[in-house]
């Protein structure tokens, strides 16, 4: 049986992770709080670059900090509301206080809704994301909250191309960690079919096959999944992931021991 724990934990492990870039140099000063409301894109850019995926936490901090006030103050601002919702996630993606996770999260989710989460795609994907990392904070909730992210992430699927195949990755895997059918959505096949597309049509994230070869073990197709898996590490070793890369190496490797634990039962 599929547990809320395995939901909770499984479902985001980096599920945000953009395409390589350049590191970004967070000593140079950014944009004054008074250009928020002179140049929001520019503002907008500079929290999400401090919010890059290749920064440390306090990076994160800083750029949720700078604009988490002036997207509240302006509403009606999506650049804004998209940089709030991204940073959101950043900082409690790696946070580790239960406490601080769950504000940081929550604000990303209030950004997203007033980016429009109920019709807008790339809102919706990102609330979703902050709806996963609260999830794994509240494990007595993720069970009911699951349809709640299920129809976040179809909404998000008109965008699939974010974060490199974001959204199918991540209602993948949904559908992988979640109890199967009548106790909630979890369905094999769907997740099969679901990361197949990710890792074809996106094969340049190293996730997309990490998350594939996992639903292939869990399939009992183990050639697949030891294909997949090198795969994953082919694209880990062809881009710069940032602080990502470390932990999607520890799991390649994980799941290369139960692969062979698997193919030795």
């Amino acid at each position: 049986m599929r547990s809320t724990t395995a939901i909770a934990a499984l479902l985001c492990c980096g599920c945000a992770t953009t395409a390589p870039s350049e590191r970004v140099e967070t000593s140079a000063p950014a944009v004054s709080s008074q250009d928020a409301a002179r140049d929001p894109d520019a503002f907008a850019l500079e929290a999400l670059d401090l919010c890059d995926t290749r920064q440390d936490l306090e990076a994160r901090r800083r750029g949720l900090t700078m604009v988490d006030a002036a997207s509240a103050a302006q509403p009606d601002v999506a650049a804004l509301q998209r940089a709030a919702a991204r940073c959101g996630f950043a900082v409690a993606e790696l946070e580790r206080d239960p406490d601080v996770i769950e504000a940081a999260a929550q604000r990303g989710m209030d950004a997203a809704q007033r980016l429009g989460a109920d019709s807008d795609p790339e809102a919706a994907y990102l609330s979703a994301l902050c709806l996963g990392l609260l999830m794994r904070i509240d494990m007595s909730a993720a069970v009911s909250r699951v349809p709640e992210m299920q129809a976040r992430l179809k909404i998000a699927g008109a965008r699939p191309e974010l974060d490199q195949g974001g959204p199918l990755r991540v209602l993948g895997m949904l559908y992988l960690r979640a109890p199967p059918w009548p106790a909630s959505v979890g369905d094999l096949e769907l997740a099969l079919e679901l990361l197949e597309q990710a890792a074809q049509r996106f094969p340049a994230h190293p996730q997309n096959h990490l998350f594939h070869a996992q639903a292939l073990l869990e399939d009992d197709e183990q050639g697949e999944a030891a294909t997949a898996l090198t795969r994953a590490q082919e694209a880990l070793a062809q881009g710069d992931w940032g602080a990502a890369a470390p932990r999607w190496r520890q799991e390649i490797e994980s799941l290369r021991k139960r692969l062979h634990e698997a193919e030795g039962a």
